[in-house]
């Protein structure tokens, strides 16, 4: 008698085995039994052994990936050139490996009646001398192994069943009463049967390949076109000039030549055809074109040698060898749509084709050269090029700070006497005092190390800074050219970056209201949007070149403890509110999909116990007119403003266009973050919004506010940057490669509906209809009521998640044992089941029985707010 484990691979059966140190016998070698030797090395097993009857062709990713991004000629062929160079480094990769090629190659790409598994792990796993095949099968079950049918005993822990799939052939006849097809998928008039048919050779032939997606797109555009043109189309698709096959002989063959003979024949379905190629190709250009893919498939294929070696790096000359650097080259040009000159005109959003999903930038500033040398631009792009920073700018080395540069165009902000600024009645001081940051207040000792000014602020309470910032008359913009915009322009365009991939950072109308005292209006709302209007035209020519406009406003966050610090927190909530409808006015023209915004406490080293809580900055960023918002995230007083975040989100603050751009490294302080603390806080802000792409790596703050306040020296705020870069293609590519459980919950988005079983005893029967009407106006998609025990009625309802509402002892009981039936029957997998009772106690989520309206709002919490896992995709 077996002393192991003899187990279904293709149910949940194993879905709590702990495999680590486990020999596991694979029988089989499609595509489950493909997955189950994954599942099993990733999970820790010692080794795995596949037995079938012949060699299963096993397809390395890049290769999968290819197939949709080459391009295609009239005929909806790749070209035999690169066709021939792939195949070859395929070849080399199996022997490479150590793998048997499929006994098929090479006069067909696999077995009749074979489908291919697409998986590097297979030919790692056989470097590493994890993984092996054998022919043939077992031939009996022994204590510590198997017997296969050519005498060989492997030893081992676990065996597992992946043979014997047969399609359901049998359900169109039982459900029409017809046992043949047209090729064309065409029962009869009107009538379609789509269902998938015996993968033969030809099917990696077409444009829609294996891909069931995209051959029921296909001829569900023939469909509709029968439906709109059946007395022009009639003959061709159910007529006399189509051939007719038996369901159960039917092969991908069949109805991929059935295509091209329409595609061929009516100009209407070539062009449906046609889109849906240019559609898919684009889509996969812009989500993750080739060098992105290489990069992210190339880092996965170390990191796999890695798991497989329980976690312990493998030295690089002890790894397989990539074998597809020059993959991106057999691509070709990217789609029309997605080209992008070097020189060519300002696009106003961000390149498409990105590095990876979750890119990375900063907030602006950045230490000057050492040399001194501050116009050479080329030079601050290729220093950001090569820490691996997304989306740069010019590091504000031409500008003293990033608000005197404005300055300068706008009149009515200067220092002197009223009479000099040209307008305005009364005298005005020479200088003005500094906003002193109040939480230096409190640490008069740790205050002296610091002589006064600090960039914009003052940080030495005994020390007042000064300033010749001031309003002394009606601010007026002056237009006259923005002089560090144009280099910068140039410098993109001779470095070939494009201008959408850059940004360019201005101050929000509370920034200068927060470090120029108003002298002249005397009332704060008077004067802010004074300011708006004067910074409208700046924004709108900086929009105008295709660069993101930066928006910073530390007024939102830093103004409560410095200029405003003598308000309450609702008084300042109040001046916030009033700064951001001058931004959103003076931001109008502007695409919001290309605003950035940043929000800050004060890029100093201090305390900062004094910082308004993040929970009451949300509520007004939620209503600013910008895509992305800068954050901080990284020191440690602002670490956990993630929890705020998620709030926002839950409340409606974060809109569903938008992209948080949280602190990743931390601008005050030498210590170089972790790539990997970078890619698990990057993963937690994806959880939240359910998208990578809506999340970006960031800086707290710039590396240098001014010319002259420097926190960190150059040398530690470029391997910081460098460190940022890591961590968010280590946070792609595990979200990626489903390494790590990344859930797809947003609030924004309708979470799965579910279904219902109210168990309910006729004393309860009255109760059980006016809980099932206030479930089913709560996203329930079906309630049903059963007296009792419910598993027949229950066993095939897989197509939601479900949830068992028992209700009293008795329906809690009946509740119970259905769900146990239900677990203990292995016939289908099913998704996530919730067992609830009402007004008793026991196993499963209990809830007091009162109005039904409160218990079906209980039983909706409890039943939509699992996180979906996307490794079970």
């Amino acid at each position: 008698k077996f002393h192991g484990v003899i187990a279904d691979g293709t149910s949940d059966s194993l879905a709590t085995m702990d495999w680590r140190g486990k020999r596991v016998v694979v029988a089989g070698m499609g595509a489950f039994a493909v997955e189950n030797a994954r599942t099993a090395l990733e999970n820790g097993a010692a080794e795995v052994v596949v037995v079938s009857r012949r060699h299963g062709t096993i397809c390395p990713k890049m290769i999968d990936y290819l197939n949709f991004v080459k391009p295609w000629d009239e005929h909806y062929k790749h070209d035999t050139q690169t066709n021939v160079k792939q195949f070859l480094r395929w070849k080399e990769l199996y022997s490479a490996a150590g793998c048997t090629v499929p006994e098929c190659w090479p006069k067909q790409v696999k077995h009749e009646g074979h489908t291919i598994s697409v998986s590097d792990l297979w030919f790692i796993g056989h470097h590493m001398k994890k993984l092996s095949t054998r022919t043939g099968g077992i031939a009996k079950a022994e204590a510590n192994g198997v017997q296969l049918t050519s005498g060989e005993f492997v030893p081992c822990d676990v065996v597992v069943g992946c043979i014997g799939f047969e399609r359901s052939n049998y359900l169109c006849e039982a459900l029409t009463g017809r046992n043949t097809v047209m090729t064309t998928n065409y029962l009869d008039k009107d009538m379609m049967y789509l269902a998938d048919a015996e993968i033969d050779e030809g099917a990696f032939n077409s444009f829609f390949g294996s891909s069931v997606l995209e051959y029921g797109k296909f001829f569900t555009n023939v469909y509709v076109e029968g439906l709109k043109r059946g007395d022009q189309l009639g003959e061709q698709l159910w007529g006399s000039q189509t051939e007719a096959v038996k369901i159960t002989e039917r092969k991908w063959n069949q109805y991929i030549n059935a295509g091209l003979k329409l595609i061929e024949a009516d100009p209407t379905i070539s062009k449906h055809a046609r889109e849906q190629v240019e559609n898919r190709t684009r889509h996969f250009w812009r989500t993750m074109p080739p060098q992105s893919f290489l990069e992210v498939n190339r880092k996965e294929w170390e990191e796999l040698h890695t798991r497989l070696n329980g976690g312990v790096p493998v030295p690089k000359s002890q790894q397989l060898p990539y074998f597809f650097d020059e993959a991106p080259e057999w691509c070709g040009e990217a789609p029309a749509q997605l080209a992008q000159p070097v020189a060519a005109a300002p696009v106003s959003g961000p390149a498409t084709a990105c590095r990876s999903w979750i890119r990375t930038t900063h907030v602006g500033s950045l230490p000057r050269p050492a040399d001194g040398n501050i116009q050479d631009l080329q030079r601050v792009l290729k220093l950001q090029q090569d820490v691996g920073v997304d989306v740069v700018n010019d590091g504000e080395w031409a500008r003293d700070n990033y608000i005197a540069d404005v300055i300068d165009r706008i009149e009515g902000l200067r220092g002197g006497s009223a009479d000099e600024a040209g307008s305005a009645t009364g005298a005005c001081c020479e200088k003005h005092n500094m906003p002193t940051a109040a939480d230096m207040h409190d640490v008069p000792i740790y205050s002296t190390r610091f002589t006064g000014g600090n960039g914009l602020i003052t940080l030495n309470p005994k020390r007042q800074a000064t300033s010749p910032l001031a309003c002394v008359a009606p601010p007026r913009y002056v237009p006259s050219e923005i002089p560090s915009l144009k280099p910068f322009l140039e410098s993109l365009a001779m470095y070939g970056k494009a201008v959408g991939d850059a940004f360019y950072s201005v101050p929000s109308p509370g920034t200068l209201a927060l470090f120029c005292q108003d002298v002249y209006f005397h009332k704060h709302e008077t004067y802010i949007k004074a300011l708006g209007n004067a910074l409208r035209e700046e924004y709108r020519r900086i929009a105008a070149t295709g660069l993101q406009l930066q928006v910073d406003c530390p007024d939102l966050a830093m103004g409560r403890h410095t200029r405003w610090a003598n308000l309450s927190d609702e008084e300042f909530v109040e001046v916030a509110r009033q700064n951001i409808a001058a931004l959103n006015d003076a931001l109008s023209g502007v695409p919001t999909d290309q605003t950035r915004v940043h929000v800050c406490w004060g890029n100093y080293a201090g305390p900062h116990h004094k910082d308004i809580p993040a929970d009451l900055v949300w509520p007004l960023l939620g209503t600013v007119k910008a895509k992305y918002l800068l954050v901080e995230g990284a020191n440690s007083r602002h670490r956990n403003d993630i929890e705020a975040f998620e709030r926002a989100v839950k409340n409606g603050h974060f809109r569903n266009d938008q992209v948080i751009v949280p602190g990743m490294l931390d601008t005050t302080t030498a210590r170089v973050e972790h790539p990997e603390l970078i890619a698990s806080s990057l993963l937690h802000y994806v959880q939240i919004v359910g998208d990578p792409s809506r999340v970006m790596a960031g800086t707290d703050c710039g590396f240098a506010s001014t010319a002259k306040s420097v926190a960190v020296t150059g040398d530690i705020a470029w391997m910081k940057l460098a460190a940022l870069a890591e961590g968010a293609a280590l946070a792609t590519q595990r979200f990626i490669a489903r390494s790590a459980p990344v859930p797809c919950r947003s609030p924004l988005l309708a979470p799965t509906p579910f279904r219902v079983a109210i168990v309910a005893s006729g004393s309860d029967s009255s109760y059980a209809r006016e809980l099932s009407r206030e479930l089913s106006e709560l996203r329930a998609s079906i309630v049903e009521i059963f007296p009792g025990e419910c598993f027949e009625a229950l066993r095939w309802a897989v197509d939601v998640p479900l949830t068992l509402v028992g209700l009293g002892m008795t329906g809690g009981l009946a509740a119970e044992t259905t769900l146990k039936q239900l677990q203990a029957d292995k016939a289908v997998s099913r998704r996530p089941s919730t067992l609830i009772t009402v007004g008793t106690s026991g196993p499963g989520i209990s809830v007091s029985r009162g109005a039904a309206s409160e218990v079906a709002a209980a039983i909706k919490e409890a039943s939509m707010g699992r996180d979906f896992d996307k490794r079970s995709l």
